[in-house]
Parts: C-alpha cells; sequence; structure tokens
C-alpha cells in the first residue's frame, strides 16, 4: 500500500487530524476524515468499497472508537481497523474484547509506528532500519503536530 490506498481516518483532535490527513495525502493516499464516529460511520457506507484501513480514536463524541468498530464489522468482518488512543484505562475497558489481531496504537505515536499499524511497512524498510515513508515523505505536517506538542509538554 506505499504510495497507494485509502485511509479512513477518525479523531476528535481537529490538529491531529488535519496533520495526518495532510502528511498521507502527500505521501500518495485517499484520505476520507471524520471527528466522531457516528461521522465516520457514514463515510465509510458511502465509500465502504473504495477504504482500505480504518484509524480510529476510542474515546470521542456521538459515537465511540468500539461503536464505530462494532458497527462496521457488522457490515464487513474483514474490514481492517486500527485503534490509536491517549487514554489507558478508560480506553482499555471498551477494547479489551477486540479480536487478538487488531493493531492499538498508544498516542503520541510516531509516523513508522502509524504506518507499520496500517500494514505500509516494506521489507527493505526492515532491513535497512530507515522507515521508507519518513525518506518519502520528508518533513511533515505529523512531524511539525508532534514537534509543537513536546515543546508544549516541555513548557508546562
Amino acid at each position: 500500500m506505499t504510495g497507494a490506498g485509502a485511509i479512513l481516518f477518525v479523531d476528535d483532535d481537529a490538529t491531529l487530524r488535519e496533520a495526518v490527513v495532510s502528511t498521507l495525502e502527500t505521501g500518495g493516499y485517499r484520505v476520507w476524515a471524520a471527528s466522531d464516529g457516528q461521522a465516520a460511520l457514514e463515510l465509510y457506507r458511502a465509500h465502504r468499497s473504495e477504504i482500505d484501513v480504518i484509524v480510529s480514536d476510542v474515546l470521542m463524541p456521538k459515537l465511540d472508537g468500539r461503536g464505530l468498530y462494532d458497527a462496521v464489522r457488522q457490515q464487513d468482518p474483514t474490514v481492517r481497523f486500527v485503534f490509536s488512543t491517549g487514554e489507558g484505562v478508560r480506553a482499555a475497558a471498551l477494547l479489551e474484547t477486540l479480536e487478538a489481531d487488531v493493531p492499538i496504537l498508544a498516542k503520541p505515536w510516531t509516523l513508522g509506528a502509524f504506518m507499520r499499524a496500517i500494514g505500509t511497512s516494506t521489507q527493505s524498510a526492515a532491513v535497512s532500519g530507515v522507515d521508507p515513508v519518513k525518506r518519502r515523505l520528508g518533513p511533515t505536517p505529523l512531524r511539525a503536530f508532534a514537534a509543537r506538542n513536546r515543546t508544549a509538554e516541555a513548557n508546562r
């Protein structure tokens, strides 16, 4: 899926959502984005045949990530899903009965971890230790977002 594919990205953090969408689009991916599970479910229904993977936050308004997962899996039990969360205990309670093959990314995650979770790492990258996405994309909005967050944390 390197440089091609379609991702539905769901997160209620607008800054993160915009950075991820911009980064993925720069890398050649088609991306749909939603701020909550209900909006994501509507996008999924409209573009079901085009979406390769759904990456969703866990705790969101209207419909949480687990509710989205369950609704999507009722329509298609084979859809690829990745969860992303910064909430430990509360998210764990929602996710404890997931199938073992559903990746869960702990925030803050790196671009490399994100790309591996959605299935885009290549054998050459694993051998060389160089993330091909990082090499291909160069500076990205996602890296800028991460840098701003590190600065904000340091200033607290």
